[in-house]
This record gives structure tokens, C-alpha cells and sequence, in this order.
């Protein structure tokens, strides 16, 4: 089927559009972060990021503005950051075992750094799907930390690609630092959007959904 020259231009545009507003949302990740002093604007910046990859997901409207950015940034500055204290504290006990394990004078039992890294891995599993189903279902924060863990295991295959994507692009983006000032933050964020929606969808629940 021949493709018209609107078609190709609407698609063009739609393409241009992305790219431009990919690059405005890793910046406005960067500066609300650093707004927040790192430690207090990591998390609500990285919500409201997400909040703005899962629109772009459902209605294919790639716009993004300081006004929203900011809007959605205030909003849950404080329940992101109070599921991010928890989280920060789990890795600091995770990190402190691995430091004790590194440096333990005595040889330690084959089961101990095996249940290490089980608990090391469902920790990861359930930080990689907390925050897309944080910012497209309504819940308490407990019941989102077992949704996710829960889902995280019934998503293995999900999880893992996950993981793997994020590594990868995080990896050779250090050998682009104009990669990472531009680009990076903002297609993590949407792919890992894109496949914690692909996973979530799946499945149903009986919370209500985040207009």
C-alpha cells in the first residue's frame, strides 16, 4: 500500500516531537532531582518521569512541560519520598551485609551469601515494579511493595529483561556523557514504563486505577 506524503510527514513530526520532548524530560529529571538535594528529589522526580512515560504510553501524546513536570514533582514529593526512605533503608542493610560478608574473618557457609544475593535479587524485583504500579494504581504502600514482589516473580521473564535493558543502556551511556545529560534517565524511564505497564495490564486487580 502506497504511503502518502502526509503520512510520512505526520510521522516525522510525531518522531521529531519525541526525541525533543525525550530530551526535555532527562533534563527536567536532572534539575528537580539536584532541586531536591539529590537525596529528597531522586525519588519524587523520578515518579513524576514516570507519571509522564505513562501518558506518553496510553494516549501517544509526547509533550512534556516544566509546568507539568513540576505539578506532578509537588504533588508526590511526599509519598515518594516516604516509600523511597524505605527502600534507601533496605539497601543500606543489604549493603551493610555484603560489606560484613566481604570482610569476615572466618569462611562463611555456602548458604549465607546464597540467601544474600536471593534477597539482594527480590529487592531489585520489587523496587523495578513498585514504582510503575505506584504511579498507575492506587494502593497503601504496603500492599504495593507485595504487589510488587508478587509480580515481580510472576513477571520473571519481564523482570529480568528489565534489568538486562537498564544495565545495558546505563553501561554505554558512561561512554557518552552527553548520552546521559540528554537522553539516558528519560528512555530508561520510558521503557521501564513500557514493560511494567506490559506486565500490570496482564494482570488484574482489584485497586482502582490512577486517572
Amino acid at each position: 500500500m502506497k504511503v502518502s506524503k502526509y503520512t510520512k510527514k505526520t510521522k516525522l513530526d510525531l518522531t521529531l516531537t519525541l526525541i525533543v520532548n525525550l530530551c526535555k524530560l532527562n533534563i527536567l529529571w536532572i534539575f528537580f532531582t539536584i532541586l531536591g538535594v539529590v537525596v529528597a528529589g531522586i525519588y519524587p522526580a523520578t515518579v513524576a518521569a514516570l507519571i509522564i512515560s505513562r501518558k506518553w504510553l496510553l494516549t501517544k501524546d509526547y509533550t512534556v512541560s516544566v509546568k507539568e513536570f513540576y505539578m506532578h514533582f509537588k504533588r508526590e514529593f511526599w509519598s515518594a519520598n516516604r516509600a523511597g526512605i524505605v527502600f534507601t533503608i533496605a539497601g543500606l542493610v543489604l549493603y551493610l551485609n555484603y560489606d560484613i560478608m566481604s570482610n569476615a574473618a572466618i569462611s562463611l557457609p555456602i548458604i549465607v551469601p546464597i540467601a544474600f544475593y536471593i534477597v539482594l535479587f527480590s529487592f531489585i524485583t520489587t523496587i523495578i515494579w513498585f514504582f510503575p504500579l505506584y504511579v498507575h494504581r492506587d494502593n497503601t504502600l504496603l500492599q504495593q511493595v507485595r504487589n510488587a514482589f508478587i509480580l515481580g516473580v510472576i513477571k520473571t521473564p519481564i523482570t529480568l529483561i528489565q534489568m538486562i535493558s537498564l544495565f545495558i543502556l546505563f553501561y554505554f551511556s558512561l561512554a557518552l556523557p552527553t548520552m546521559l545529560i540528554f537522553f539516558t534517565f528519560a528512555i530508561s524511564v520510558v521503557l521501564w514504563m513500557k514493560w511494567g505497564l506490559k506486565g500490570i495490564l496482564s494482570v488484574k486487580f482489584t485497586v482502582p486505577v490512577k486517572s
